[in-house]
């Protein structure tokens, strides 16, 4: 499994900047009173584990003592994120003591909801989110020529502009709120200075807002990773033109490269990037090849919805049983036929093999599959 933060590294991305230039939220999370409850999805995604971790880390370099509690057990295949963290689970049972402080990440303070039993009424609470169902998101809305609401603060700290309100009294609790409209709620902790190698689990894995007003994912993988020297992952790229140079340049800086091999369990990936120009019969596309090795399936299906959001058609290849799972989001590219070929089959644009059932090898499928995108 990953190996433990190292509390080092994480003192000198603290430590880096003076007190005096924290963000709101920085100042406002430590000034909370102790213990602080993080809480989030009641089904916790790799969105509301990474960001509640972040700021446990965040609190705990601080001195301050918190610890998280989810209406129901994280998933196995995000539980590597949980090591030397304090996680307390509703269906399991409560925790073994009182909050005096509430944190909510990606998503409203509702215990209902939560499916978790939050502090009393009067309980100071923080809530981060970027999901505009969020009943607290009429307060930070802008209304065409109706202003901001008089608490409001606009935010300019990072890529995108986050909305203030620390006026809000929101079941009996006073409530600050941190939206903006950005793929994930791990956008607003990086636009406002709480960094942590495991939000690029948040970016990755929210999947259902991966871009958002033109802003994308791949704008916040850069910013974490100019803040985050993180150890550089074994891959390999080839590159074959500027536009492929770019591409990879946004899908794989050292933070991204971080957090994909510690989803493989972790284990090496080794990746291959090709691009084409439009033609008069295809659109203009990116293809990625990739392979890992991996036993468990799930993590295998967690890397290849990541690729798909960066690819247009992706080849995913597992080493360890030889089966290989392609992907197109481009109507002028189906694979089925190619997988029927290596001895598979499955949807026009969704497909599986193994070329060993066939006696053919992966590096026959991978120069079928080139083929034909350079022919197309």
């Amino acid at each position: 499994m990953l190996d433990p933060i190292d509390s080092t590294h994480l003192s000198t991305i603290y430590d880096s900047r003076p007190y005096r230039s924290f963000s709101p939220l920085e100042l406002e999370l430590l000034e909370l009173t102790s213990p602080v409850m993080i809480t989030g999805n009641k089904t916790p995604d790799g969105d509301t584990v990474g960001c509640a971790v972040a700021i446990y880390h965040f609190l705990k370099h601080y001195g301050i003592p918190s610890f998280l509690l989810f209406g129901e057990e994280v998933q196995p295949r995000l539980k590597w994120m949980l090591h030397d963290v304090e996680v307390w689970s509703q269906s399991s049972g409560p925790p073994s003591r009182t909050a005096q402080s509430l944190v909510v990440v990606d998503d409203y303070p509702c215990s209902e909801r939560l499916g978790v039993t939050l502090p009393p009424s009067g309980t100071s609470t923080v809530v981060i989110d970027h999901h505009i169902d969020n009943p607290l998101y009429a307060r930070v809305r802008r209304p065409s020529g109706q202003g901001d609401a008089p608490a409001l603060t606009i935010l300019n700290s990072g890529i995108t502009d986050i909305r203030c309100d620390q006026g809000i009294i929101y079941g009996d609790r006073p409530t600050s709120l941190y939206w903006s409209h950005v793929p994930s709620t791990a956008c607003i902790l990086i636009d406002l200075g709480i960094l942590h190698p495991y939000l690029w689990c948040s970016l990755a894995t929210d999947s259902v807002f991966f871009t958002v007003d033109n802003v994308t994912v791949s704008k916040y993988v850069q910013a974490l990773a100019a803040h985050l020297e993180l150890p550089a992952v074994a891959c390999r790229v080839r590159l074959t033109d500027e536009r492929t140079s770019q591409f990879i340049s946004a899908l794989t800086p050292k933070a991204s490269l971080s957090a994909l091999d510690a989803l493989t369990e972790p284990q090496r990936i080794s990746w291959e990037v090709i691009s084409s120009q439009a033609s008069k019969n295809a659109e203009a596309g990116t293809m990625c090849f990739a392979s890992v090795s991996v036993s468990d399936p799930g993590s295998f299906k967690t890397i290849l919805s990541i690729l798909c959001r960066f690819a247009n058609i992706v080849c995913l290849y597992n080493r360890n049983s030889g089966k290989v799972s392609l992907r197109s989001d481009l109507l002028s590219f189906s694979v089925n036929e190619i997988a029927a070929e290596f001895g598979g089959g499955g949807h026009k644009y969704a497909a599986g093999c193994c070329p060993s059932n066939k006696n053919r090898k992966y590096t026959e499928l991978k120069q079928v599959l080139t083929d034909k995108f350079r022919s197309a």
